[in-house]
């Protein structure tokens, strides 16, 4: 479990330059043209569903790891089965959350923009 926590806080690191550019000088001009909440929560949707698969993917293939490493040992096994199991639920739970939202948003009269 180690060695997955420490691949996560290499990975962490990788975002901490963006963090410095934010603080960068106070004349900062914003280069975005978002200008409502509908723009904005649609922006944040597409940001959030294109890093969606990938995460799914890297917790599939860490559980299909698991379940390998486990070597016939029924405690890892299971570990390794509800690890897969909740990856897949995640994502089924995710997708059905921006279906329900755009469903929402469809009967309010907004277009998302995303998921057409």
């Amino acid at each position: 479990m180690k060695p997955l926590l420490k691949a996560f806080q290499a990975l962490a690191l990788l975002f901490v330059p963006a963090i410095a550019v934010a603080a960068g000088p106070s004349r900062v001009q914003s280069q975005s043209n978002i200008g409502s909440l509908q723009e904005v929560v649609t922006a944040i949707f597409n940001v959030l569903m294109i890093f969606l698969p990938s995460i799914a993917v890297l917790y599939i293939v860490v559980a299909g790891y698991r379940y390998i490493i486990s070597q016939g040992n029924p405690d890892l096994a299971e570990k390794a089965k509800k690890s897969l199991s909740y990856a897949v639920w995640g994502v089924i739970i995710a997708i059905a959350s921006v279906v329900f939202i755009k469903m929402v948003a469809n009967s309010l009269g907004y277009q998302t923009g995303w998921i057409t």
